[in-house]
């Protein structure tokens, strides 16, 4: 519909712009009559001036290039014909202005919006009755089996990475550069990464919407063993691990202080968590040397995590396809007052109470720990890897078979992956072991457990790692339950509208009015003055020849003759 209305605007502008210019002259040769009758002995008009506006010279080329000369202007020239032309040069410019200035855009305009992503977690719909036991198993999965070159779909950044070359010898080429998407080959690298229950530059078109997105930064490093809480297993908020293999050869301790505190609360508006986890190892005298090449020293480490929850705008046209940053406050107080596909339906229909939380009964029972206290169960928890390796050995059938036929041999027995291990690019660490046999016996349980302990002191390594653990928690969390926000979209459809520009719209409206003023006021002037004809055409011209018919030369064909009479018609009052 408006395309059509757009081709009936630039016939209508045509059709107006081919009339301009006989509309203008038509005037102008009825305002000559007048000029003439009323002006011309004042100002000693001659008959070659009274031709000149006959004939319509402010059309002529001719007239215009005799203007030019000073004997020109005075045989030909006179105000009314320079007037006239100025009258017609303004009214020729409108076309071409409009030409210049107005055009047309696509635009798109709203169709039935259809679902997108349906069941979506809005922060609400997070606190069910039921604990987080299926959360860290789920998770613990994740964190055996995610790979350095997994692609992420649902890890967001704040801005686009650059794949660009500023000189020949300057690349900022990122890994996503060359792997084709996010992944977490190098998280410090990407540009404030934060996740969301729906792939990364998903646009909404038309519609305002909104969803939860968790962004966490870690910190991992060494410390002095005094600064592990050392009644970490008395704190009642507490996550404590304890292993300990053959007494006194391996000792790993696990403390979270407060991690049943209750951290997340049941609002829409941002919230700020940080927690804090330490990892003690204590290496016995009669260590077996591990893949690291030697015996590994006594350490403990910290892992610091601080983790924002909130809710961002995701990409849509109104943002030129950018998605929004993260809010402070609940969302559903803009849509109420939004135009563009922003509604209550849109959000949830889930009530909130601010402050709302479930208390703390037991660990698997929480439904509000942060993300660090997830992965953490799921690294050093019952079932995890560590627990495993040190507990459930292999039936007497396989007890005699060596790891290097259990491993190579097709032997029936399940391989175990030690968590976080396969995000190690396999050229960065070749000799670190990723798959370990079910254990035979303790002996071999040790070996696997201190073979991937022996992975924590690579800080730079774990400092991604666990990085990466973190934001599978929060995205083990955010899909913990069946939510009730559904995200809609709406591309539109598309059609073309007139644009101009605020310049254009100003200067086009100034020679429009001029040139309509000039026109509607030489109208009326014209409309209300008495002449002795209506314009100067054929018949006025003939009763004006056959007053000085005896003064007239007739011979005009030759040079002379048109001399004289040019000399005839510039002595001969107009």
């Amino acid at each position: 519909m408006n395309a059509a209305w757009f081709r009936a605007l630039k016939i209508l502008l045509s059709i107006t712009n081919i009339l301009v210019i006989p509309l203008t002259s038509t005037v102008c040769a009825s305002v000559a009559v007048i000029y003439i009758q009323n002006y011309g002995r004042a100002r000693r008009f001659s008959m070659q001036h009274t031709s000149t506006l006959a004939d319509e010279g402010w059309t002529s080329p001719r007239v215009w290039l005799a203007l030019l000369s000073s004997k020109g202007r005075k045989s030909t020239g006179s105000q009314f014909l320079v007037f006239a032309i100025a009258f017609h040069a303004l009214g020729f410019a409108i076309g071409p202005v409009q030409q210049y200035y107005v055009g047309q855009e696509s635009f798109k305009f709203q169709s039935v919006p259809s679902p997108g992503r349906q069941g979506a977690a809005d922060i609400p719909d997070l606190f069910p009755d039921s604990g987080t036991s299926v959360t860290v198993a789920r998770l613990r999965n994740e964190l055996s089996s995610v790979a350095y070159n997994d692609y992420q779909p649902t890890l967001w950044q704040e801005g686009s990475p650059k794949c660009t070359a500023n000189t020949s010898s300057d690349f900022e080429y990122t890994d996503e550069c060359y792997e084709g998407g996010t992944t977490f080959t190098n998280i410090a690298s990407l540009l404030g990464p934060y996740l969301a229950q729906i792939p990364s530059g998903y646009s909404t078109g038309l519609l305002t919407q909104y969803m939860p997105r968790m962004n966490s930064s870690v910190s991992f490093a060494n410390v002095t063993h005094a600064e592990f809480p050392s009644n970490c297993d008395s704190m009642g908020n507490a996550f404590y691990s304890h292993y300990i293999y053959n007494k006194t050869l391996l000792n790993v301790q696990v403390c979270i202080p407060n991690a049943g505190s209750e951290l997340w609360k049941s609002t829409r508006d941002r919230q700020d968590i940080s927690e804090q986890m330490f990892l003690d190892v204590y290496w016995g005298t009669s260590t077996n040397e591990v893949s690291m090449g030697q015996n590994p020293p006594n350490a403990t480490f910290q892992l610091v995590v601080n983790t924002t929850l909130g809710y961002f705008e995701l990409p849509n046209y109104n943002k030129s396809g950018a998605a929004g940053p993260l809010l402070a406050n609940d969302p559903t107080s803009i849509c109420r007052n939004d135009t563009d596909g922003c509604s209550m339906p849109w959000v949830s229909k889930r009530s909130v109470q601010v402050g709302e939380s479930k208390s703390t009964y037991g660990l698997d029972q929480s439904t509000n720990v942060g993300p660090l206290t997830l992965m953490t169960q799921g690294l050093f928890g019952p079932g995890s890897f560590i627990a495993t390796q040190f507990t459930q050995f292999l039936s007497s059938q396989f007890q005699n078979q060596t790891e290097e036929d259990i491993l190579h041999g097709g032997s029936g027995v399940a391989l175990v992956i030690a968590p976080l291990i396969l995000l190690a690019k396999p050229d960065e660490n070749p000799q670190q072991s990723q798959f370990f046999p079910q254990p035979r016996n303790d002996i071999d349980g040790y070996s696997a457990v201190s073979q991937w302990l022996a992975a924590f002191y690579d800080i730079e390594f774990m400092q991604n790692a666990l990085h990466a653990g973190i934001i599978l928690a929060c995205q083990a969390w955010l899909g913990s339950v069946e939510g009730r926000l559904d995200i809609y979209y709406d591309m539109g459809l598309d059609s073309e509208r007139v644009k101009i520009s605020p310049a254009g719209v100003i200067l086009i409206s100034i020679l429009l009015a001029i040139d309509l003023a000039l026109m509607i006021g030489l109208g009326v002037y014209v409309r209300f003055s008495y002449t002795w004809t209506a314009s100067y055409d054929s018949s006025a011209m003939m009763r004006q020849g056959a007053a000085c018919a005896n003064r007239l030369p007739l011979m005009i064909g030759s040079s002379e003759g048109k001399r004289e009479n040019s000399r005839v018609l510039e002595d001969m009052p107009g």
